[in-house]
């Protein structure tokens, strides 16, 4: 679909902090529209607190959606473009649609503009009978090993690295916080320079102040 014509744009909503930079936003895709592309907008985190608002920023997206315009010193329309939304907040869309849709009426309208939902599965098995989890794991553990640790990747495209660390994040029952906690492993692992990930480079099993230790991520 539009081949050469897909410009991909990604903004991450928790970290932006008011609506001037989200209006911004909208002006960068107003003006890949303008330079004759399909904007594929990506918003990370669109469910993010809004100055301590649960989904503060949902109203924010309603007149783009429906309209394919925006407010900011007057009525900008912004073009002909995708918008795919990302939520970290809920488990599943009906936890998001089915619980929050009842207490908040922009919920509703914003669930009334999308035209298809996918639920991620994470890397924790989602069921007794979830034997796919493993392979989910392998698919997200290779995507962080290129995205931060490319290093430890050989001429022949293998990451290269102990064994048993690969077992361990395949195996691990069940990761505290999903891919976040397969990420803070790797953050925390002493790897900068190293062409190797080995056990010894781990993080310490004893928590540090107040945040988790191995054992609980």
């Amino acid at each position: 679909m539009g081949k050469g014509q897909i410009e991909k744009i990604t903004f991450n909503i928790s970290q932006m902090r008011d609506d001037c930079e989200l209006k911004e936003a909208f002006h960068q895709v107003q003006d890949a529209c303008l330079k004759g592309s399909i904007p594929l907008v990506f918003f990370d985190e669109f469910d993010s607190d809004k100055n301590a608002i649960p989904l503060g920023w949902i109203k924010e997206f309603l007149a783009p959606m429906q309209d394919g315009e925006f407010t900011d010193n007057g009525v900008h329309p912004i073009g002909k473009c995708i918008f795919v939304f990302a939520g970290g907040v809920f488990e599943n869309f009906d936890e998001f649609a089915e619980e929050q849709a009842n207490k908040s009426a922009k919920v509703r309208d914003f669930i009334s503009r999308l035209r298809g939902y996918i639920n991620i599965q994470g890397p924790n098995p989602v069921s007794e009978q979830d034997k796919n989890f493993v392979l989910r794991r392998a698919v997200l553990l290779r995507s962080l090993i290129e995205r931060k640790i490319g290093g430890i990747i050989g001429a022949g495209g293998q990451a290269n690295m102990d064994r048993d660390i690969v077992r361990a994040m395949l195996r691990l029952p069940k990761f505290r916080h999903g891919v976040r906690s397969m990420e803070a492993i790797i953050d925390m692992s002493m790897l900068a320079g190293k062409r190797r990930w080995n056990k010894s480079d781990l993080p310490d099993k004893k928590p540090v102040g107040d945040s988790c230790g191995r054992r609980k991520l």
